[in-house]
């Protein structure tokens, strides 16, 4: 740094200052990642456009990230580079970029955790990337829309989705607003919306489980969140028919005609059964010209209960009507979105079990709920039957699940287990997925056997203790998610540091688990040996001691491809560390031992072989004359 303030004060760059320099210079040493040279421009620089600077190359980052998880590529590189600047320096745009960088993430785990089989990614050309949430951030609610569109599923996964309206609503305000995840209640407008934008998704997968208990949660919230907004609303919509079209629509507008409109559309257009009244909350919300047509849809509706059957004479229903669309009338009580107490099913204990299920022998709904809620406890505690008839009991409610009802058993693990479920618990994760192959089974469904394929691998894992701390989801995904067999390796080996070989014996398993054929087993483990031999030497030159990879070497020969010979030839041969910091024996005598079968092979050793007799010239105490063969490889 010091030349190049030496060049500036030559005036070699003009009239551009030196400040100007180092920041053109740590602005693109960030954005190509070279983190540790930034440091050292860093280290030379003043405080004050340090943190502009940095967050302008995360924001290049973010912007080019073609995946929202932020564990890897250029949404961790972004994050990396955000960690440079100094703490004291810190600023709103820093904060910006990081709670971006966290809604990213959080629409990539919505959408792997939703999609419509388990074991699929959100494809490439539906996937919502960062640079769209930037550009859609200053509404949360259409980032919202849009996530909910683009992955049809999500709504599935509610507490998730309303985490993620939380963090879009920081995004814009830089205030944390606090949600109900844990009960599911509206409290607020906000949560009203996303409550809505939910119960229009579920409408258009016509779900009318999921949508009945949407609608069930807006009744519940009428009285203390929308009642209150619909005076600004009704004044809004009176100003229109007076003529002022062009007055703008507020909040409560948008949240009362989502809610309406979604109510209506749940009516009309699902089929499936939905225990819940749509109509009733839609009638309380739409404007009045509305309201003959709703009531004419009610009495086409077989699920709606008319709210004033029990008044007697046409003057009442009249009243009725009015009362409720001006709020004086009290809204129906709106009945409970949990079927059972989840605390009832939430034990082993065979005792408590029995107690339980007898209360619902002879309703198969109340019966299903229960053992669907003992099977989400069963799955996510880290509890065990404490005897044997505690287990046996528990297998028996296991193969009952299976038989009777699996289809919402697979339901539940889906939605709720598997956004809970802890990715470094291999007994849960084992548990999880032998459960879940059980049920696709019944139900033949063509996922049974990759989710037996993972159990296996879980199984496999617990004897290994060195890769216990490693996700289970972030291991399989590494091998299922690239489209290059180098991108999974590098992955991989990033995962699991030095213990290359425990997971090359689990090679066949991970290819299983992630859906692959068995020969791409044999190319997964020839990859990473081949980056644990380039790990190696990559060491051997920092150390200059080459012994322990001339020992692995000899024995990985055969377990090599192809291609992973001549990518080990290249890396000894042509890479500038090794040659500067490893002897030039070894480096020969590494190449002797590989097979000469590959061209790369014969032209490395070729190429280390000119660089003896080049080293050789390089010596003036040694005579040696030019051969015509040295002279040859030279031109070559």
């Amino acid at each position: 740094m010091s030349g190049l303030q030496e060049l500036c004060s030559l005036r070699v760059f003009g009239l551009v200052e030196y400040k100007e320099i180092q920041q053109l210079l740590l602005h693109a040493l960030l954005c190509a990642e070279q983190l540790n040279d930034a440091r050292q421009v860093l280290d030379t620089m003043d405080n004050v456009n340090v943190c502009e600077t940095v967050c302008a190359a995360a924001r290049e980052l973010v912007d080019n990230a073609v995946s929202g998880n932020k564990e890897h590529g250029l949404l961790k590189s972004a994050l990396d580079c955000l960690d440079m600047a100094p703490n004291a320096m810190h600023s709103d745009q820093i904060e910006d970029e990081r709670c971006l960088i966290n809604v990213s993430h959080m629409v990539w785990q919505l959408g792997a955790s939703t999609t419509k089989r388990v074991f699929q990614s959100p494809d490439i050309a539906t996937r919502m990337l960062p640079i769209e949430i930037r550009h859609c951030s200053a509404d949360p609610f259409l980032v919202l829309r849009v996530v909910l569109e683009r992955y049809p599923r999500a709504y599935t996964n509610p507490r998730s989705v309303r985490e993620l309206g939380s963090m879009l609503v920081q995004l814009k305000t830089r205030e944390r607003v606090e949600m109900s995840i844990r009960d599911l209640a509206v409290r607020s407008l906000t949560e009203a919306y996303i409550v809505g934008l939910m119960l229009e998704a579920a409408v258009r997968q016509n779900d009318g489980k999921a949508a009945g208990s949407f609608v069930r949660q807006l009744q519940a919230c009428m009285q203390s969140v929308l009642a209150p907004c619909m005076r600004s609303v009704e004044a809004n919509r009176a100003r229109r028919m007076l003529g002022h079209e062009d007055l703008d629509r507020t909040d409560d507008e948008r949240v009362v005609d989502l809610v309406w409109t979604a109510c209506v559309d749940l009516v009309k257009s699902c089929k499936a059964e939905y225990d819940a009244d749509p109509v009733s909350l839609a009638l309380s919300l739409c404007p009045a010209e509305q309201v003959p047509e709703l009531l004419r849809l009610s009495t086409n509706s077989n699920e709606w209960q008319d709210p004033w059957a029990h008044m007697a004479s046409p003057t009442d229903v009249l009243q009725g009507v009015r009362d409720m669309l001006v709020g004086s009338s009290p809204v129906p009580a709106a009945r409970s979105s949990e079927l059972v107490d989840p605390d009832t099913m939430r034990t082993f204990d065979v005792a408590i079990l029995r107690r339980g299920l007898r209360s619902a022998q002879n309703d198969p709904k109340m019966r299903c709920a229960l053992l669907v809620e003992w099977l989400h406890f069963a799955v996510t505690t880290v509890k065990e039957p404490a005897d044997a008839r505690a287990q046996e009991f528990r297998t028996a409610m296991e193969t009952e699940l299976v038989k009777r009802f699996p289809k919402e058993a697979m339901r539940m693990l889906n939605g709720r287990v598997l956004p809970e479920l802890d990715q470094t618990n291999i007994i849960q994760v084992r548990t999880y997925y032998s459960v879940y192959a059980k049920c696709a089974r019944a139900v033949s469904e063509g996922d049974a056997q990759m989710a037996q394929a993972r159990a296996q691998l879980a199984e496999e894992l617990m004897h290994i203790p060195a890769l216990r701390n490693v996700r289970f989801d972030e291991l399989v995904r590494a091998v299922a998610e690239p489209e290059s067999r180098n991108t999974s390796v590098d992955m991989l080996g990033a995962l699991v540091g030095t213990h290359v070989d425990e997971l090359i014996a689990l090679a066949p398993a991970l290819v299983r688990a992630a859906g692959k054929q068995e020969p791409d087993a044999v190319s997964l483990a020839s990859g990473l040996r081949a980056w644990q031999l380039q790990q190696l030497l990559d060491r051997a030159a920092a150390t200059g001691d080459p012994t322990q990879f001339l020992a692995l070497l000899s024995d990985s020969i055969p377990q090599l491809q192809t291609d992973d010979i001549s990518s080990i030839a290249s890396h000894i041969a042509y890479n500038p560390r090794v040659a500067q910091s490893v002897d030039i024996d070894s480096r020969d005598l590494a190449l002797q031992q590989l097979p000469a079968e590959p061209n790369t092979v014969n032209r490395a050793r070729a190429f280390v072989q000119c660089a003896r007799d080049v080293q050789e010239l390089r010596d003036p105490f040694t005579f040696t004359r030019i051969s015509d063969n040295w002279a040859r490889a030279f031109d070559a």
